[in-house]
């Protein structure tokens, strides 16, 4: 019976009442609590009604889904309650036909949402001799009920449309109809709309998840729940499929909401807390260490919000005149912080607080984090004394670097970029010249510069210029003292010491190279450059940069020989390493392919298919070579009559003489072939 919703039943005493009056009251209270279920909150499941699987008693493995016992209210504001346990029927799926792609994967089967749809059922029918002639829907109870679907649906078949006003469309739209400028509604739920006359009729879908179903490969056979609890058996495939399955299920699940501009809290804090979760056992008091106290004291509490699990913002955290202050897990200060301050420079700073301490027992460390084992390896470590280690494990200097690999330690760029070490008199530096293009390493001041090993000085420039090694007086530009009663080698004069060699046109070098700190031994002129070993050129250097060994004329990057050659694009060549597929046919056996190798060894894949004619056997194909046998690839089967696939077999040959030969393919015995059957060889030459 339709009400005129924005009226409310009123009576006066005397009045004659009837059933329309009476329902008129019901319903109006039906539609305040619809208005209240999408005014202050949005639509969906409140508690409950969770997909549950419970296993089968014959240990076969399989399992039943049912609906756990909950509640929830739709669009239309309509409650939808489950008060028992309530199985998920099979027929809900019998429709499906089993696909090999659909339903082949680690996790077999398809994902089928299921929904729940709000209906009524009349009740309570007059008894025999009471009911009145003329009048219909003589029943006095109305039975609020559900039905369950399954499958996809599109929005359309999900929602009827509603009515605002004359409007009629959907929900998500009914501000936008009436404000240009409002956004869309996702939630979709409207409490000011003109609810359906008729309740039962109007659509509206609570979607609960999904279930995981495979329908049966066998046609008329009735198909499986499929398990979707994780267990430790399965592989990491399963679990990653599982894993899919259960994040498909909790997105598609819709839950309600509040809908509030502002939360009060009426006795100082507020709590957000998952529902499955007990409270926290934290107290309302924290240990907090007071400027210049030598000990924590205990103070109330005074936080407004109180999170009890894991927060998530997927936007900005905009932080006014406050602090990040990490607390132990008892709530305790730890003096770790982070916080925004004024610096002595009229600025402001922020500040990372790491204790009340400068002794160095408290650091900032920075690193990753290993995801399967959860271990935390610190890779920047600053100390509260202010000593800084990058890749230290104990940090004994003002900055410590402990390199790793090939990169570099220390790094300084940008134009001229320079490292200076000073003890207010002396400086020395290690500097790259931009304007130059060369490298630095000495002293600024008019100092001589040494350089140590075992902590005992090596070479010595002096401020002047010479160089001395084993001596710390050079007397000459360059001058190597030799342990014992003469030098060993001294060369004077002139910068970047030389040796060469020419014809007048192609020009060899052995040479230090002053500037850059490095010896080179090459061409200087546009020639190609060997390495001899018994008078023969072992090692060839073209003047483009290719590399030759044993051959003087290398035609790629990296040439060996002719044989094999490393191109500049990564590329690889060589003869002894091949793979093709000489054989891939539809046809019976027997089949005789040529195959040409370099000879060696050899990696065969042979598959095929076939069937046996008499009983359980194994049936497959014989692998030959020039008529030898060499393997076959079977399959053991129970029918008769039908095609089967052969186990795949690789099979490593060795001591194949190069040139031509013939593969022969040939039925095992029982096996039989036809035109139905496909073959596939496919051969991997190895160089060794």
């Amino acid at each position: 019976m339709a009400i005129d919703q924005a009226q409310r039943p009123q009576f006066f005493e005397g009045q004659y009442l009837g059933a329309e009056d009476l329902t008129a009251t019901v319903e109006y209270s039906r539609l305040l609590e619809q208005r209240h279920a999408l005014g202050a909150h949005t639509w969906g499941i409140a508690i409950g009604l969770t997909l549950v699987e419970t296993p089968t008693p014959d240990g076969s493995g399989a399992v039943t889904v049912s609906i756990s016992p909950g509640y929830a209210w739709d669009g239309f504001g309509r409650p939808i309650v489950v008060l028992a346990p309530y199985q998920v029927p099979a027929d809900l799926f019998k429709s499906l036909v089993h696909d090999p792609i659909l339903d082949g994967g680690p996790l077999p089967g398809r994902s089928i949402p299921l929904w729940l749809q709000y209906t009524e059922v009349p009740a309570q029918p007059p008894a025999t001799g009471f009911s009145a002639c003329g009048v219909s829907n003589q029943n006095s109870r109305v039975q609020e009920t559900f039905l369950l679907l399954a499958g996809d649906r599109n929005l359309s078949a999900q929602r009827d449309p509603i009515t605002v006003s004359t409007w009629v469309g959907d929900a998500k739209d009914a501000l936008t109809q009436f404000d240009p400028q409002a956004p869309p509604l996702i939630d979709a739920s409207i409490p000011h709309q003109n609810f359906p006359d008729d309740n039962s009729a109007a659509i509206w879908l609570v979607p609960l998840g999904c279930i995981q179903w495979l329908p049966n490969a066998m046609p008329g056979q009735p198909g499986s729940f499929v398990p979707t609890a994780i267990q430790s058996s399965d592989s990491d495939q399963v679990k990653a499929a599982k894993t899919a399955f259960q994040a498909l299920n909790d997105a598609l699940r819709q839950y309600i909401s509040v809908v509030a501009s502002a939360v009060q809290a009426p006795n100082h804090v507020i709590h957000l807390k998952d529902r499955d979760n007990p409270p926290s056992t934290l107290t309302s008091t924290e240990l907090i260490w007071p400027q210049a106290a030598t000990a924590p004291v205990a103070v109330p509490a005074t936080d407004l919000v109180w999170v009890e699990g894991s927060l998530r913002a997927d936007e900005d955290i905009n932080l006014i005149g406050g602090k990040v202050d990490f607390k132990d897990s008892a709530g305790n200060d730890t003096n770790l912080q982070i916080q925004r301050d004024n610096n002595t420079n009229g600025g402001i700073e922020l500040e990372l607080v790491i204790g009340n301490q400068n002794a160095g027992a408290n650091d900032l460390a920075i690193g990753p984090l290993d995801n399967a084992t959860g271990k935390f390896t610190p890779q920047v470590v600053v100390l509260d004394n202010g000593n800084v280690g990058i890749g230290a494990s104990g940090v004994n200097a003002r900055l410590e670097v402990v390199q790793s690999g090939t990169i570099d330690g220390i790094r300084v760029s940008g134009s001229n970029p320079l490292v200076a070490v000073t003890d207010g008199t002396v400086r020395t530096k290690l500097q790259v010249l931009s304007t130059n293009s060369e490298g630095l390493v000495g002293t600024e001041t008019n100092h001589n510069f040494g350089i140590y090993s075992d902590n005992v000085e090596r070479i010595t420039v002096t401020s002047g210029g010479n160089v001395g090694v084993g001596t710390a007086v050079p007397n000459a530009r360059l001058e190597v003292a030799q342990s014992g009663t003469s030098d060993g080698i001294r060369i004077s004069g002139g910068t970047n010491p030389l040796v060469t060699a020419t014809d007048g046109t192609i020009r060899a070098k052995l040479q230090v190279d002053t500037a850059s700190s490095e010896g080179l031994v090459g061409t200087e002129s546009s020639h190609n450059f060997g390495i001899y070993t018994g008078n023969t050129e072992r090692v060839t250097i073209t003047s483009g940069g290719s590399v030759g060994i044993g051959t003087a004329s290398p035609s790629a990057l990296l040439d060996i020989a002719g044989k094999t050659r490393f191109g500049s694009d990564g590329g690889i060549s060589s003869p002894r390493w091949n793979v093709y597929s000489p054989l891939s046919t539809q046809a019976g056996l027997p089949i005789n392919v040529t195959i040409n190798t370099l000879g060696g060894s050899l990696l065969l894949f042979v598959s095929g298919s076939g069937f046996s004619t008499a009983g359980p056997q194994a049936i497959g194909v014989q692998i030959l070579i020039d008529g030898v046998f060499k393997g076959m690839a079977q399959v053991f089967t129970n029918e008769v009559g039908s095609h089967k696939a052969f186990t795949a077999n690789a099979l490593f040959l060795q001591g194949i003489s190069a040139g031509q030969h013939t593969l022969n393919l040939v039925a095992m015995p029982n096996t039989v072939t036809d035109n139905n059957d496909f073959f596939n060889v496919t051969i991997l030459e190895l160089p060794f």
